[in-house]
């Protein structure tokens, strides 16, 4: 159960208490993991504020456009999240059309692992998901 406090706070920045699960230590520390895209395993919260204070897992890291690192954020998150995601940066033109390419291109390449790996649950969900990115 998560604490009428903190369903709160989670709201006022943009998060979905129902797609939060605590992890081992509960929420005690305001620890906790997001259901969706793996980014958001690599968040590192303030144990006493909840705010996000650091990344790990950086070993693939490449230099590109900033909006492939948004994307599985903005869709964890909400698009209003997407002003403090930016955090006042010139993130480029069309930051919208980017991520949206990049959301469902996603699911194109879980279209080609299926098939090229013969998971067939794979293909299936990545057309489903396909189908319903791709609309704007």
């Amino acid at each position: 159960m998560i604490p009428p406090q903190v369903r709160s706070a989670l709201r006022r920045v943009g998060l979905e208490p129902e797609r939060i699960h605590a992890i081992p230590g509960g929420w005690a520390n305001w620890t906790f993991e997001l259901d969706g895209e793996n980014i958001a395993e690599h968040v590192l919260l303030d144990g006493s504020t909840g705010a996000p204070c650091g990344l790990i897992d950086f070993e693939d890291a490449t230099v590109g456009d900033p909006a492939v690192d948004l994307t599985p954020l903005v869709a964890t998150l909400g698009a209003r999240a997407l002003p403090a995601l930016r955090h006042d940066r010139d993130l480029g033109e069309r930051l919208q059309d980017r991520l949206w390419f990049y959301r469902w291109v996603g699911s194109l390449h879980a279209v080609l692992y299926g098939v090229s790996a013969g998971v067939d649950a794979e293909r299936v969900d990545g057309i489903r998901e396909l189908r319903r990115r791709i609309r704007r």
